[in-house]
């Protein structure tokens, strides 16, 4: 199920991560080695991540483990002066406006930012393990941009302050990563439902993504538009012709976004194309037909 395979990956990979491949490898194969046909239970294996690790890790990851929800990491840049740049951070459990979810959760999250300094790229990692903490960045003048999920490996949801938000768009989003990528329009997305980021940021974010070399990053914004026009616009306050006027403006901004992505796939298969490039065509081609009505 999604717990097991897409929770269960994602805290994997960040614990991975955090203790370093080669630790993490060697905690597995001395796990395996240990109780090779035998049983075992959760504390033998993160007792022998910790003893491969040289720290002890039981509490970071059972924090995840034991609890439902996912973390959000609110992140704010601070460059005073005569200090060094360090990001703020505090977390809550991530929940959309509305829910009557308690959000006054805490986790010991393993987390790395990624920024830039004068042209060279960096990263910093820290354990947040209270409701708020900070994160030291290595730069002795404040970064051009900052992304508080290095890899895109961290199992949590992070949100930015406008300008951040703004210089990490606009200068960072070329120099990252397809997970970074991925998971910043997915921190964007977040945002909204939470209400720190607002709709005009977030669809003017949008068509930068949506010609994006990585089909997962690709069709993102399109998901998010037909969720939008699903339940925004079956509002009971909405007149018919209201609802008209509206869905047509949005298909039209969905044509916009991917016109060119539907030019460049094409509508005829490739001759030795691979399976995500098929997989890119059908989706795309699927949104300029349903999401945009495109004769």
């Amino acid at each position: 199920d999604s717990i097991t395979y897409s929770k269960g990956g994602g805290v994997i990979r960040m614990f991975e991560r955090y203790l370093g491949p080669a630790a993490f490898q060697r905690g597995i194969q001395a796990y395996l080695r240990e109780h090779a046909f035998g049983n075992a239970d959760t504390s033998d294996l993160l007792r022998a991540l910790s003893q491969a690790a040289g720290r002890d890790v039981t509490q970071a990851f059972s924090s995840f483990l034991t609890q439902p929800g996912v973390p959000l990491v609110a992140t704010q840049l601070k460059c005073e002066a005569g200090q060094a740049p360090q990001l703020a951070l505090a977390q809550s459990r991530y929940l959309p406006l509305g829910s009557s979810g308690e959000t006054a959760q805490t986790w010991q999250i393993p987390v790395c930012a990624r920024y830039e300094v004068a042209g060279t790229i960096r990263e910093s990692c820290g354990l947040l393990d209270s409701a708020q903490g900070s994160l030291p960045l290595d730069a002795a003048a404040c970064p051009s941009w900052v992304l508080p999920n290095a890899d895109g490996a961290g199992y949590y949801r992070f949100t930015l302050d406008s300008t951040a938000l703004q210089k990490l768009r606009d200068v960072g989003l070329p120099k990252l990563t397809a997970p970074e990528r991925y998971v910043l329009l997915q921190a964007l997305m977040a945002g909204f439902h939470v209400n720190t980021v607002s709709t005009s940021d977030l669809l003017s974010a949008l068509p930068k993504f949506a010609n994006d070399e990585e089909r997962l990053v690709a069709v993102l914004p399109a998901a998010f538009i037909a969720d939008l026009r699903d339940r925004w616009l079956v509002r009971p306050e909405l007149t018919a012709e209201q609802r008209t006027f509206y869905l047509g403006k949005l298909r039209g901004f969905v044509r916009g976004m991917y016109e060119k992505l539907a030019r460049r796939v094409g509508v005829r298969q490739q001759q030795g194309e691979s399976g995500d490039a098929k997989l890119l065509r059908a989706r795309v081609l699927s949104i300029m037909a349903d999401g945009a009505h495109d004769e």
